[in-house]
């Protein structure tokens, strides 16, 4: 697949999550956000979380993508591991997909 066709099945799949149920976007702007990055990044292993003190976004490839699909102000945002060490990102991974498997 080459990263044009990635990008289009990336925001095709983002456009059927926000519209499988009225509230989506609302759970993945307000709190869920490093859920929708562990989803990604589940197809997209090279996803990497970007955080701006407030809200998560996932990059792959050259492109930056929250639930309402390609974020194109990226201005204020950093890689996650830049506010937290890998290793406690790693543990809250773990621990995130404990809980998400009760």
């Amino acid at each position: 697949m080459t990263p044009l066709q990635q990008h289009k099945t990336i925001l095709l799949f983002l456009e059927r999550l926000r519209n499988s149920a009225p509230k989506i976007t609302e759970i993945f702007k307000e709190g869920s956000c490093f859920n929708l990055y562990l989803i990604l990044s589940t197809h997209y292993p090279q996803s990497t979380p970007y955080y701006n003190s407030d809200h998560i976004i996932t990059k792959i490839n050259n492109h930056y993508y929250d639930i309402e699909g390609e974020v194109k102000n990226t201005k204020h945002y950093l890689p996650l591991s830049k506010y937290h060490s890998k290793k406690t990102l790693s543990k809250a991974v773990k621990q995130l997909s404990k809980f998400q498997q009760k």
